[in-house]
Formats: structure tokens, sequence, C-alpha cells
């Protein structure tokens, strides 16, 4: 964890940090004994090249802090007058942000304003990035104060600027190390964590934190010389859209190994929060999971909250396929996506919870194996 957000920092999806992170991965897992594959993934990949800038020009001119949506198009100098536009579902039961359009003198939309519900202004994924269109983000007392304004009549106007660049040439891997306990089946259980970033961040909570957790539940199913083979996987690409995911996926059921895939176990966020969060659909690894969690103490330390699946993690691009996966999560961190978020401020008995109920999930999984 902390080789990931201290020596390697910000992660971003392509970036240098990224593969340099793949590097280590594939280390770790190559010296823990693991058969190991660095799956190439080329796509269409995106870059930050300025600081956004959002100046509200009307009825008062000043500054309103913002950050990008991913794969937010270029814009200089981009202005017009702001109107109530709709929601943005960026992920469906988690980001559902209100959002502001920008219309030039023709009332056609030229730019988005998306407000980060209930936060800051924070980079957010972008599951839409095929469409160019400038959208930035702005904090949630903003965009209440720009709803009531325009409640009350009052004309609102923007001046947006940023620069941002495609790279057709981009890639990512996904580092997968495969513990091999029973060689005579192609069954495996799945545990997985991203190891990208959001921009500028290092991202010690977002994910170096559930990364390490996967080297955990590796560490403990070694120690118990687990009779059922897991495949591990450090995935790239989860803050610009879950590409990594997809593609894994998409490669696995195109080659018919899908079905080889018994569950899936995601770890994402561990090392802080206010309430533990499994998302899972299918009962009975619900109940499984639920008493995994019940075993490691986390209901003596916070709340315990429970969800089907959503289409925000990793897992998901699994439970698609219709293979039973459920996320393990602590949600959520105030240093959510920001330069801040670094490992000294990580709960590391929550680190340890979110460990132990994966490891005891993954032996009980193993049993149906």
């Amino acid at each position: 964890m902390r080789e990931l957000s201290e020596t390697i920092g910000p992660r971003f999806s392509a970036s240098d940090g990224e593969h340099r992170a793949a590097e280590v991965l594939a280390r770790e897992f190559d010296a823990a004994g693991l058969e190991v594959e660095m799956q190439r993934l080329g796509f269409i990949g995106w870059e930050s090249k300025s600081k956004p800038e959002v100046v509200l020009t009307a009825p008062e001119e000043r500054t309103l802090a913002s950050a990008p949506v991913v794969y937010s198009a270029s814009g200089d100098r981009v202005e017009g007058r702001v109107v109530k536009h709709g929601t943005r579902i960026l992920i469906a039961g988690l980001y559902e942000m209100p959002t502001f359009a920008v219309l030039d003198d023709n009332d056609d939309p030229v730019a988005y304003l998306v407000i980060n519900k209930g936060g800051d202004a924070i980079p957010l994924i972008n599951p839409e990035g095929l469409y160019r269109r400038v959208q930035l983000v702005i904090s949630d007392d903003d965009g209440a104060e720009i709803a009531k304004l325009l409640d009350n009549g009052v004309e609102v106007r923007v001046r947006m600027t940023f620069e941002s660049e495609l790279d057709p040439d981009a890639y990512s891997y996904n580092v997968i190390g495969r513990y091999v306990g029973n060689p005579d089946s192609d069954e495996h259980i799945v545990v997985c964590a991203h190891y990208d970033t959001q921009i500028d961040s290092p991202g010690a909570y977002d994910n170096a934190s559930g990364t390490a957790g996967m080297f955990g539940v590796l560490e403990h199913i070694k120690l118990r010389g687990l009779a059922a083979n897991v495949t591990f996987i450090g995935i790239a690409g989860e803050e610009v859209g879950m590409f990594g995911s997809h593609y894994l996926v998409n490669d696995l059921v195109e080659r018919e190994k899908i079905s080889d895939v018994k569950y899936c176990v995601c770890l994402d966020q561990i090392s802080g929060g206010d309430f533990f969060w499994l998302w899972c659909t299918d009962p009975e690894l619900r109940r499984k999971a639920m008493d995994a969690i019940d075993g490691s103490g986390a209901p003596s330390m916070a709340e315990i909250k429970v969800d089907d699946n959503k289409p925000g993690a990793d897992h998901w691009a699994f439970h698609e396929r219709g293979v039973p996966a459920c996320l393990l999560m602590w949600w959520r961190q105030a240093e959510y996506h920001r330069s801040t978020d670094t490992f000294e401020k990580a709960d590391f008995e929550r680190v340890k919870v979110a460990v132990d109920s994966a490891s005891a999930l993954v032996e009980t999984l193993a049993k149906d194996l």
C-alpha cells in the first residue's frame, strides 16, 4: 500500500505511474509463487492537460472551484447561459448528479456543469467518454446557489476553460496472479482490486488499500494451503469507466472460459469510512459474505450496509455475465479522489476487517469448488 501510494503516487489510467504499479504487482505475485500474466489492453486514452476554470460572469463575477469529468472535451473560454438540464447518471444508484447545461446564443448546449451532490468539486468517472462535450464538476454548494438564482428568475452566465488530449495509443495492464490449489480443476474464484487512481491522487484509500487487501487474502490462503484455485487480479482503468474489468471479462467470454469463474470477490476502498458496505445480489453469496463479515468483528466497529450490485466497481462485469459477485468496501474517506488521499490517513483496523472478511469468504466459497 505504501509503495503504490507514496513511492509511485498517482496512477491515472495509462500513465507511467499506472505502468510502474503494474510491474510492482507482477513482481509481488511472482515472489509469492503465483503464475503471472500481464494482460495488455489498448484503448483511446485521455489526459487532463490543464486545470479547469469555471468563472461565473453573471449576475456577478467570481471563480468556482471545479474539476473535470474524465474524458471531458477541451474548451477555450466557452461562454453561455446556464439552465437546468437534468440528471447525469455517471454510475446508476451511486453517482446520479444534477446537471446544468451551458447554452450559446442559439440556445444550443456547448458545455455542462455536473454537481457533485453532497460534496466538493472532485474528478468523476465518465461512462460515456465516446461523446465529446465539455463537462466540468462543481461543488454541491455552488450548484445549490446557481439553482436558487435560476429559480428566482435571475440569468446566470459562465465562462469555462479546459484543455485535454486523447491518446489513440494508450495501454494498461490487468495483472493476473494464479494460485493453483487444485491442478486437476479449471474452476476458480476471482479476487480482484483496481490499482489505478483518479487524476493527481496518490490513491491510498482508493485503491492502494484494496490492492494491499488482495495480497492479504493471498497470504491467508497460502498459509492455509487452500486446496482450490484462486485468481488474483490487479485491475487497470477502473477510474475511467471500468475498462480493465470489462476487457478481462469479455476476453473470458470470447475464449469460453467465463464458466470456470465460480465467484468474484472485489475489494475497493477499505482503509477508511463511516460504514462497511457489501454489494451483492446473489442470495447465497450474500448470506456467506454476511457470515464472514459478522465473524470479522466489523459489526462492533460500524454500521453494516447491504445493497444489490451496482455498476460502480470491477465486480460488476462478472455480475453482468452471471457470475455470483460481491464488493467489500468501507465508505467513504473524506480524501476520496483528492491529492490528500495519502498513506498516513489509512485506518488499518478497517483494512484488517475487510481482509479478514474476504479471506473467510474465499475459504467458505472454496468448499463449493
